[in-house]
């Protein structure tokens, strides 16, 4: 089991807990979830360290992640990139376009260049705390089912602060799937991480990597997905 691995399954051992107890949520469908509220999770990053998470029972889909990667990069609300992907098939509006394209919302000009203000703001004061990438926006409570679409933007922040010479990281998740969520978007935010180190590094050439701390609002799993949370709750 790798690094990252080994810090979130105490979190999938509570969650199965939680089922065996049937401590469970029943969703607006019918369907039964069993749910952590507001667990934090604290990784130490380093250049070996990418974010995939790899159990025996499941493993980020480093395929999917690839694709995903691009699709991001292009900074397109279209799924033409990943069409052949059910969860976006779901969420796509009728025009085939979605709200969370998390390349778009992270670096492209018409959600504001965030990335670059971050970098722009944290080599002009190093110990700012406004260096933070904005995921989702108050307009998303009206626009998250525009045109028959249902994409209400999971992730809330993704926060940068240099503290003791290192590069900190925190972000905030409004909601996350445990079997498909985390998987896919731990390395994400990796990524994004170290294109901030890269480009801080221009200004602190010895600037160092830190933690990446995540929070998640609701941590949960979908009945469907039961069994794959007892193999990863039990694995050794």
């Amino acid at each position: 089991m790798n690094i990252t691995a080994k810090e979130y399954q105490p979190f999938y051992r509570e969650l199965f807990r939680k089922f065996l107890n049937s401590e469970l949520l029943v969703d607006k469908t019918g369907c039964k979830i069993v749910e952590l509220l507001m667990p934090r999770i604290e990784l130490t990053i380093s250049a070996e360290i990418d974010g995939c998470l790899e159990f025996n029972a499941r493993k980020s889909p480093m395929k999917y992640i690839e694709k995903e990667l691009q699709w991001y990069d292009s900074h397109s609300l279209k799924i033409d990139m990943v069409s052949d992907v059910k969860i976006w098939q779901d969420c796509a509006n009728k025009n085939r376009e979605i709200n969370s394209n998390y390349g778009n919302l992270v670096f492209s000009k018409n959600n504001y260049n965030q990335f670059n203000h971050v970098v722009a703001t944290l080599k002009a004061h190093r110990d700012s705390r406004q260096g933070i990438i904005i995921y989702t926006r108050p307009s998303i409570q009206l626009e998250w089912n525009d045109l028959g679409g249902r994409d209400f933007i999971c992730t809330n922040f993704q926060h940068f602060m240099i503290r003791d010479n290192k590069l900190m990281c925190i972000v905030n998740m409004r909601s996350q799937d445990v079997i498909f969520g985390t998987f896919s978007d731990t390395p994400w935010f990796f990524t994004v991480y170290n294109r901030m180190l890269t480009a801080l590094r221009e200004t602190y050439p010895d600037l160092e990597y830190g933690k990446m701390i995540m929070t998640y609002n609701s941590f949960h799993c979908y009945e469907q997905h039961f069994d794959k949370l007892e193999a990863i709750a039990t694995e050794e």
